[in-house]
């Protein structure tokens, strides 16, 4: 978790820096516009919706062990907290990965025949959390965030079995299929591209933990508390026009 906390306060750092660079910027635009008789259009960057695209990597062996890498999408909507500073912002989200099918092989203990089980696993994830980092018209816009989350396990368990004479012949059946609610969390880092007035580029990765998640093993249960990796790229709608 060292590295984890290091990599928090660098962007914590690098968020500093890029407010005090919108300051700076929003200081220029107002003495520039003292002298126009027109008041310009006024936009609030603290609202900011983004949709994105996600590639998540089981890590550690709890996870590795029933799924393998998968793609998947999702959306965040952050927005202001009552009177915190402008630096920190409030965020919920909605994401949904389909992680490809994992294969273990047992041996049935009544024939003596080696079957295999295949574990297909879909994951959505509902979270809100805390967002530090800059909203104003910096290019460059760090920002860090700690999420708690549910996250919803679509599990489903195949029982393969080949026939003895002929492997090509295959008998599946499936042996439970059920979803799960558990607990989670998550620690973001992402930088965003501030391109235009109404969009900016949105990228960067996460840290994803879940809690107490029932597996299918063999012939029991088992809950494991399996750890994930995401890359995320998108887009953020942004500049919410004031009244």
């Amino acid at each position: 978790m060292n590295r984890f906390a290091l990599l928090l306060i660098l962007e914590f750092l690098l968020a500093i820096l890029a407010n005090a660079q919108d300051q700076v910027q929003n200081m220029a635009d107002l003495s520039s516009s003292e002298d126009s008789s027109q008041q310009e259009v006024q936009r609030d960057f603290r609202y900011q919706i983004s949709l994105h695209g996600i590639y998540m990597v089981p890590d550690g062996v709890q996870a590795t062990d029933y799924s393998r890498p998968g793609f998947g999408g999702g959306a965040t909507f952050i927005f202001p907290i009552g009177t915190l500073p402008d630096i920190m912002r409030g965020g919920v989200g909605i994401e949904f990965v389909n992680l490809l099918s994992k294969s273990h092989q047992y041996t049935d203990r009544s024939t003596g025949l080696p079957y295999d089980q295949e574990t297909n696993q879909n994951f959505m994830r509902l979270y809100f959390g805390l967002y530090v980092g800059s909203r104003g018209t910096a290019f460059y816009r760090p920002y860090a965030a700690i999420n708690l989350a549910l996250h919803v396990y679509g599990i489903s368990s195949d029982i393969v079995q080949k026939d003895p004479y002929d492997p090509t012949i295959e008998d599946t059946e499936t042996i439970s299929s059920t979803s799960h609610a558990v607990a989670g969390c998550d620690m973001t880092f992402g930088l965003d591209l501030n391109v235009s007035q109404l969009v900016a580029l949105d990228g960067g990765f996460r840290f994803v933990k879940s809690f107490a998640v029932p597996q299918q093993l063999g012939e029991g249960s088992v809950k494991v508390y399996p750890y994930y990796f995401q890359i995320y790229l998108g887009i953020r709608a942004q500049g919410l026009v004031l009244p």
